[in-house]
């Protein structure tokens, strides 16, 4: 009766929450920003958390994407409001969409692992975040935004482990920038079709 119950409410929280995910190209290089159109969207989110959630502005931190996830909490699925930066990800629970949220958390992206979860009834499309300090599952409207979130995260965790390697095993002092031929999350912006997501603007 009790899974019966969440499997209920979760179809519910699916039918009257539209999932979105927003993707900005934002920088030349992994956590370069040239814009200053992502501090601006950092602020907001501030904003949005107000005095109750901790400061976002970091040098080198970017935007990369924000949406809705249905989160399996203890007692049922609820709609959560989720920011992914290149270093970490940001959610909190939604008073007002788009405009105010409260009990901010922070995960640092460097130690997040992804697990597929499967698909059971109306629970569909879930996977788990884990890490040390917060594992949890979480579901997407559809099965290709739950696509869409986990490459994104696993290619800034990769990205950033790669950056943190790098860091750590340059000793020549020599910008090697040039050679790389990715661009961190920007890649995951112009392999995407152009449909699936709202790309941001720097106008």
């Amino acid at each position: 009766m009790y899974k019966s119950i969440i499997q209920q409410q979760h179809h519910d929280i699916l039918f009257y929450v539209s999932m979105w995910f927003s993707i900005g190209i934002l920088f030349n290089g992994f956590g370069s920003v040239n814009s200053e159109a992502n501090s601006r969207r950092i602020a907001y989110v501030e904003q949005c958390f107000g005095a109750s959630g901790q400061p976002l502005q970091v040098t080198g931190r970017v935007l990369v994407g924000e949406g809705v996830l249905t989160k399996l909490c203890r007692k049922k699925p609820k709609p959560r409001q989720f920011f992914l930066f290149n270093d970490i990800i940001v959610y909190g629970n939604i008073l007002i969409n788009k405009k105010k949220y409260n009990q901010q958390h922070i995960i640092p992206l460097e130690v997040v692992k992804l697990e597929n979860v499967d698909d059971q009834a109306n629970l569909r499309n879930g996977w788990k975040i884990i890490s040390p300090s917060k594992s949890f599952v979480v579901f997407a409207a559809t099965a290709t935004e739950k696509s869409q979130w986990m490459s994104h995260i696993n290619k800034c965790v990769s990205d950033l482990l790669l950056k943190n390697i790098e860091g750590t095993n340059d000793s020549s002092g020599e910008d090697s920038s040039d050679d790389e031929e990715g661009d961190g999350a920007a890649d995951i912006a112009k392999n995407d079709p152009a449909t699936q997501f709202h790309t941001y603007s720097d106008n």
